[in-house]
């Protein structure tokens, strides 16, 4: 088992690596300066890092703020793409950051190099080649690129993919119905690839949030790519009937035969006061050979959100104060034994931090959790296909917190920001 964090300060990540299968025994940990690469930094937050296991490789990308002078605000910087021989990292005598290699964009607001905003590798099985290929979002475009590195560490040509445009995601609703003023307070993020991209049966898989053309909600946007040709083969978004609801925070994984699922988060306004509230869903997918995908389920609720109005910054019943971040990260993994059955990962808004909530203390506003649900897929009569996927187990999880590193995210004819 592989994990990854901040170190201390901000600019370093730290890799674990558990001794054996046993995610419950005991891990060793290495550290690496992120930043190592950009001089003058201070303050420095290698951020939002990502994590892929690659082919022979382990890859994380991260987003770079840090400040240039002095008391300086700390700002957008530019992404980096690190790898490390996976080989090295499971050593017995404890990982290594001896083959570490970094690829670095610096940010230059008048000549932009567009490798990608919140970059990830694209996970695979171990080939011998040594080498990887990253999917994201563009930075100054409404599109997807992708990569590639041999087993040198030498850089493909950054390929736009074509995908259709859209709009910058908006603020999710919810049915706030106090009407205190959070009906549309929900941070969906930006359209950044949100979750690891992996590669199965010769095709790569990603999901995004965006605001389709025209209209006024947030979709989840799974986009499937040719793995040989990096074309993209088809776009499927995730939504509602109309714009009262809300699809974002998208995950997925994929089995060896491109069966996958897809867990996202929904929620709407107050036309729906109950089911409005900010869910945990799941879909699962087939894929056909000319890389269309075909719904093998309907919405799967895996946890409803217990209050009606998430917000931060403000007592309950009083309009949201500051940003309000909905936590960043979701996943969906297949269990490492068992190619059908997938474990989804997500946040949804728990209780109000006050008294009634169970913290007199408290401030009063509301808090998010993480859940876990369990989806088996394949399980019609005799574990032989054709059953209609399912959620399995759930297990409550620890109460989430929030992470830096948001992003403001640019159209296609205007000026980029991203703060931290």
């Amino acid at each position: 088992w592989v994990a990854i964090g901040f170190g201390t300060p901000g600019n370093r990540i730290q890799v674990a690596v558990s001794d054996n299968d046993d995610v419950l025994g005991r891990f060793r940990a290495v550290a690496f300066n992120g930043l190592a690469a950009f001089p003058n930094q201070i303050n420095g937050v290698a951020d939002y890092p990502t994590l892929s296991l690659a082919g022979d490789r382990l890859v994380i990308g991260t987003n770079n703020f840090f400040a240039t002078v002095a008391g300086g605000a700390r700002n957008f910087q530019g992404t980096t793409v690190n790898s490390l021989s996976l080989a090295g990292l499971y050593a017995a005598g404890g990982p290594s950051t001896a083959s570490l290699r970094q690829f670095n964009t610096p940010f230059v607001s008048t000549n932009i190099v567009d490798n990608g905003f919140a970059i990830q590798g694209v996970g695979r099985a171990p080939n011998g080649n040594g080498g990887f290929d990253v999917v994201a979002v563009a930075l100054n475009a409404n599109d997807l690129v992708t990569y590639s590195f041999d087993a040198a560490g030498n850089k493909s040509a950054t390929k736009f993919l074509g995908a259709s445009d859209y709009a910058a995601p908006r603020p999710g609703r919810q049915p706030d119905l106090l009407n205190t003023g959070n009906a549309r307070v929900v941070d969906t993020l930006d359209d950044r690839v949100s979750s690891s991209v992996f590669a199965a049966n010769g095709k790569i898989y990603a999901v995004h949030t965006v605001t389709p053309l025209g209209q006024d909600h947030t979709v989840v946007r799974i986009s499937v790519i040719d793995d040989a040709t990096k074309t993209l083969l088809s776009e499927t978004d995730i939504t509602g009937p109309d714009d009262t609801y809300d699809f974002y925070e998208g995950s997925l994984a994929v089995n060896s035969r491109g069966e996958f699922v897809v867990g996202y988060v929904r929620s709407g306004d107050a036309s729906h006061p109950v089911d409005g509230r900010i869910s945990i869903f799941a879909r699962s997918y087939s894929t056909n050979a000319d890389g269309s995908i075909t719904s093998t389920s309907g919405d799967i609720l895996i946890k409803q959100s217990p209050v009606d109005d998430y917000h931060l910054g403000s007592p309950q019943g009083q309009p949201a104060a500051g940003r309000q971040r909905f936590g960043d990260y979701s996943s969906v993994s297949l269990d490492p034994t068992d190619d059908n059955r997938f474990y989804v990962i997500n946040q949804f808004a728990d209780f109000f931090n006050n008294a009634a909530g169970g913290n007199p203390a408290g401030t009063g506003f509301a808090r998010f959790g993480t859940f876990v649900g369990i989806i088996g897929i394949n399980q019609g009569p005799g574990g032989g296909g054709g059953g209609v996927p399912e959620p399995a187990t759930w297990a409550m999880m620890i109460t989430g917190f929030g992470f830096v590193g948001g992003a403001m995210r640019r159209r296609r004819t205007t000026a980029k920001a991203v703060t931290a």
